[in-house]
C-alpha cells in the first residue's frame, strides 16, 4: 500500500536514471509497488530510458530518496518556450 498523505493525489512523473544498470534497480521497485503505473518508457539516441509513471508525490519522494544520485524523479509538465 502506498504512503500517501491525506489530499495527495496521484500524478505523472519523470524518472531517469543516469546509468542503465540503475534503470534496472529503478524498474525493479517500481514493477513491485502495483499503485505505481508505468506509463510510457521513452528512449533516446543514446539508449537511455526515460520513464514516464503515475504516482503519488508521497512515493516520488521515496524514489527520490532510496535512489539519490543516480535517479531524476520530477514532475511531468509540459514544455514552454521562455
Amino acid at each position: 500500500m502506498p504512503n500517501v498523505i491525506s489530499g495527495d493525489s496521484r500524478r505523472y512523473f519523470l524518472v531517469r536514471a543516469r546509468h542503465p544498470d540503475e534503470l534496472a534497480q529503478v524498474l525493479h521497485h517500481i514493477e513491485a509497488d502495483s499503485s505505481i503505473a508505468i506509463e510510457r518508457r521513452i528512449r533516446d539516441s543514446d539508449g537511455l530510458e526515460t520513464l514516464v509513471c503515475s504516482m503519488y508525490e508521497a512515493q516520488a519522494a521515496q524514489l527520490r530518496k532510496r535512489f539519490a544520485g543516480s535517479v531524476i524523479v520530477e514532475p511531468d509538465s509540459p514544455l514552454t518556450l521562455s
